[in-house]
């Protein structure tokens, strides 16, 4: 995998499991405007599909939501709702990074028990005079 990242300049990826790795720009740890960096202190969902969640991460985390600007939204793909299974995600002491990664770690959980499909997640951060967050 370092093979592939010395090739993208600028990027990091982190191990998250085995099936999972976030694809990161280098520094973005340090970037407090990067939704990814929104601290969730506590988080507890229960049966909703994953596509719901990682669709619209703001509706089902408060932090997210005031962390936006006004007239500002968050959409993280795939863009969609589906009546999957639901799963349950419970986080403490995180960010946004964390807990959209635990939502795909729990939806390859219950893809794995033919309980709905496993979901990924992208994020794309625009910058300039009208920052917006999808």
């Amino acid at each position: 995998m370092q093979i592939v990242f010395e090739k993208l300049p600028g990027f990091t990826f982190v191990s998250v499991a085995p099936h999972l790795i976030s694809i990161l720009p280098q520094g973005y740890a340090n970037d407090a405007d990067d939704m990814l960096n929104v601290p969730v202190a506590k988080l507890d969902l229960a049966d909703i599909s994953p596509s719901n969640i990682l669709s619209n991460p703001a509706r089902y985390i408060p932090a997210v939501r005031a962390a936006l600007h006004v007239g500002q939204t968050c959409e993280i793909g795939p863009g969609i709702s589906d009546s999957a299974p639901g799963i349950a995600v419970t986080a403490h002491d995180t960010n946004l990074l964390g807990v959209l990664n635990l939502v795909s770690l729990d939806s390859i959980a219950a893809a794995e028990k033919h309980r709905g499909y496993a979901w990924g997640w992208v994020y794309l951060r625009e910058r300039g005079p009208s920052p917006s967050h999808r």
